[in-house]
């Protein structure tokens, strides 16, 4: 404050006469008339806040221009600047961009003045507070919508009643069930995210059933997937699809799939990677994957947002679908997706019974590729294109033992 009265004193002594004062500096209140009086007067109004909500001043500025003109200068970190698009935007820590957005106001014809104030009178006549109020209580309106359907969507005593009777009266039953975070919890370590007895024992349950065919299918490597489970009476299929050891229980992959895009897919991550304490690369026979389930919350999303951008271009270019999972995101062929690789096998067994559970986003595909009568369910409440939800992964385990049992 007081360096600013110094700044003013001495700008008024030098530029200053008896007859004008260059600069009324005020460090107080103003009555609203008063201070309506004085946007009413000026030619230009800047705001230079650093750091700001709304900023209710410019929007005041604005309201008041309706019998005349004038330009506003406002910060590009006032919220209004979003709005009042027609206002000159500066950043304040820009001397010389504030400078000439000075100048450009006082030199600015009279005609393109009267066009920016008309422009931004319009856009407060609209969005005022009856707008925001309506805006509001239709957005409430929508939410409650939208829970009701999700709640109706939960897997409820009578969902599963139905469910249950369902797959009492089938003589042929499918069951596609995802690996991580829908069988195991979610590791920050994925090493660590081994099955254990309980799920062996599960696993084991279900295709003790004759009924029964029960396939796992995931994005883990064709060795992990086989190491815990080569040797039992249940199909894999690993890496989204790429490879699957049905229908004879012999591993096999997809023939003819390109590979050439790796090499700068995975230079592009080690670069975000050696960014990003904590991240990893995970490298697949046909897939590249960026963990960052280690990293610092908030660090991780940022950076996984900045390797989508830099990776979207090259989608289409290579033929690429990029998974956007768990604290992960994965990059492989096109050609291959769980969706893809289950309804291959639901082709050969034709069951009369089928149930898919996946719970993130590479789930989606098996969602959606599955026939209708296909019973989906999504670990987790999220969007998507399955039918039911469970709320946690304990759940799926639970319900998996009640339904077997029943």
């Amino acid at each position: 404050k007081d360096e600013i009265n110094r700044k003013v004193s001495e700008i008024n002594s030098i530029y200053g006469n008896l007859s004008w004062t260059p600069v009324l500096y005020f460090y107080k209140s103003l009555p609203f008339e008063e201070l309506v009086g004085l946007y009413v007067a000026s030619d230009i109004c800047m705001i230079r806040s650093t750091r700001d909500g709304m900023n209710l001043v410019s929007k005041e500025y604005i309201a008041s221009k309706t019998l005349s003109k004038g330009v506003l200068i406002l910060s590009e970190f006032a919220g209004a600047s979003k709005e009042l698009v027609d206002a000159l935007i500066i950043n304040p820590y820009n001397r010389t961009e504030t400078a000439d957005s000075i100048y450009q106001a006082l030199k600015m014809p009279p005609e393109e003045v009267q066009e920016r104030t008309d422009a931004n009178i319009q856009i407060i006549q609209k969005f005022n507070v009856q707008h925001w109020v309506q805006l509001f209580t239709n957005r409430l309106a929508e939410t409650k919508a939208i829970q009701r359907d999700e709640w109706a969507r939960r897997i409820s005593d009578k969902v599963f009643s139905s469910i249950s009777e369902r797959y009492s009266k089938s003589s042929n039953r499918l069951f596609f069930l995802d690996y991580d975070g829908t069988l195991v919890k979610f590791q920050n370590h994925a090493q660590k995210a081994t099955p254990t007895t309980l799920l062996y024992n599960l696993l084991d349950n279900i295709i003790s059933d004759p009924l029964n065919t029960l396939v796992i299918i995931s994005g883990r490597s064709q060795e992990s997937l086989s190491s815990w489970f080569d040797g039992r009476s249940y199909y894999l299929v690993a890496e989204h699809g790429i490879w699957s050891n049905f229908p004879n229980f012999n591993w096999s992959y997809k023939k003819g799939l390109a590979l050439h895009w790796m090499p700068e897919v995975k230079k592009l991550m080690e670069k975000l990677a050696d960014q990003t304490p904590g991240a990893f690369i995970e490298v697949k026979p046909y897939s590249l994957a960026w963990h960052y389930r280690k990293v610092e919350l908030g660090l991780g999303e940022l950076k996984a947002t900045e390797l989508k951008e830099i990776l979207n271009p090259m989608l289409n270019d290579y033929g690429l679908q990029l998974l956007d999972g768990n604290a992960v995101i994965e990059v492989k062929n096109t050609e291959v997706n769980k969706g893809k690789a289950a309804l291959e096998i639901a082709g050969n067994i034709k069951a009369d019974f089928m149930l898919a559970i996946g719970d993130d986003i590479t789930d989606e595909d098996l969602f959606r590729y599955l026939p209708q009568s296909t019973i989906s369910i999504k670990v987790g409440s999220n969007k998507s294109a399955a039918k039911y939800y469970l709320d946690e992964q304990e759940d799926v385990l639970q319900f998996l033992n009640q339904l077997i049992i029943k």
